[in-house]
Formats: C-alpha cells, structure tokens, sequence
C-alpha cells in the first residue's frame, strides 16, 4: 500500500478541525512556522498542505494577513488601505458588480450624515446607494453621502467602471487622504434583508466611514452592511 503523503496528512488533519469547528469558519488558522513546528515538518510540506485546502476552496489565502477557514462566498476583505469595495475584495479573483438602488442629489439627510460632514459646510448632498454583488451574491449594500459640490454631476452621470473613489478622483479632482472608520455589528432589519437576500435578524457587519481630501475636507460619509462570509482582513505594524 502505498504511504500517504506527510502533507495530505496535515491538509486532513486541518480539514478535520475544521469540519468539528474546532477552527471556526472566518477563523484565522496559525502560521506556516508555526504549523510547521507542531507537525515537525518543513514550512515547504505545510504550504503543500495549505495549497491542497485553498484549491478545495476550504480555506483562503491573504498576502500580509494570513490564512482563514473560508465560508461560502468565502472572500476576505483587504482592508490594507483606503481603497473602493472592488478592490478590497477583488485580491483573490472575485467578480465585483452594483445594483444601484438610489443615485441622487438631495437637501435632506440623515443627522449623523450632516453632522460627519459638517466641516464641508454642505447644504446638498448626492446620495449613492447600491448593494455590491460578489460572484453574483449580494455580499454588501452601501449608502454613500457626497457633499454636492464635491462632484456636483455625479447624481445624474454613470461611475468610472461602477468605483465611486475612481470617479471622484478621475473625473473630479479629488484627492483621497485619510479616513475614520468605526465597524460594529448589528442585525438585519426587514428592509436590509430584503436587500441582501438574507433573513431578517440575521447579523450584520457595520461600516461607518468618513473619507478626507489631502485637504483634511471630508469628502464623503458612507455606511455599509455586510453578511456573513466576507470578513474583513488588515495588517497591523507594530507602533
């Protein structure tokens, strides 16, 4: 009989835990040294192994982050950088779309939109609301508030390849600096399960971020609803 490969071992004893939920789904798995210490093999047999897993698509792989128990969809957010939906998401060769569901100018919003913008003394706002599709699957609904004479047009005018960030700097001068963000959790209301084709009361990741010019102007207040199965990945510098 011929011997099992060290590597297909490993990849099964991982895929064991994670079957069991010993390792979670979303659950970052250890590093490949230390893999490689506890099984007492080389890094190269533990990355074979890791390679058999993520071609199963039972775990996913981000560069600086690490590796994670995949969940369908199964897409991490790259969130290394002030950077659009697409590409936060489009690391791992995801198909992006938009459902826009509201695109328009208004004098009227929400307090806490008014109040994050309020040093942009804006008067009238465009509002951008859309859900974001991955492969298909409505993985996230946006609502996106831009002081009016940040992009006057954009209430009435396609995106530059469906990115706000792109159409902002592209075709209106902006320049992107800095952004706050707050993320939380909260459940799903009847109105956002609808959107996301989710159940109502099913939990939901929150996304509250305020955008900058280089000019320290803000730019854009945006709040997001993700479900489950697309969690968010960053790295950390040591301070």
């Amino acid at each position: 009989m011929a011997r099992v490969p060290i590597y297909r071992v490993i990849a099964d004893d991982l895929l064991a835990q994670i079957t069991s939920g010993a390792l979670p789904v979303s659950s970052q798995l250890p590093s490949e040294a230390e893999m490689a210490a506890r099984y007492g093999v080389s890094r190269m047999t533990v990355r074979q192994a890791m390679d058999q897993l993520e071609n199963a698509k039972v775990i996913v792989r981000h560069q600086g982050s690490g590796s994670y128990v995949r969940d369908a969809p199964g897409h991490l957010r790259g969130m290394n950088g002030l950077r659009s939906f697409a590409a936060e998401i489009g690391t791992d060769g995801a198909v992006v779309e938009s459902r826009i569901v509201a695109q328009e100018s208004t004098s009227s919003a929400p307090t806490e939109v008014t109040e994050e913008l309020a040093s942009a003394r804006a008067t009238r706002f465009v509002r951008l609301a859309r859900v974001r599709l991955v492969d298909g699957v409505p993985a996230t609904y946006q609502e996106a508030w831009i002081p009016f004479t940040v992009a006057p047009g954009l209430a009435r005018e396609e995106l530059v390849e469906g990115s706000l960030y792109r159409t902002l700097t592209e075709r209106y001068g902006v320049e992107l600096g800095w952004a706050n963000q707050i993320i939380s959790a909260t459940l799903a209301t009847k109105k956002l399960a609808g959107l996301l084709d989710e159940k109502a009361g099913s939990p939901l990741l929150t996304i509250r971020r305020t955008t900058y010019s280089k000019r320290n102007v803000p730019i854009e207040f945006v709040k997001s609803w993700t479900r489950k199965g697309f969690p968010l990945a960053q790295r950390i510098e040591a301070s």
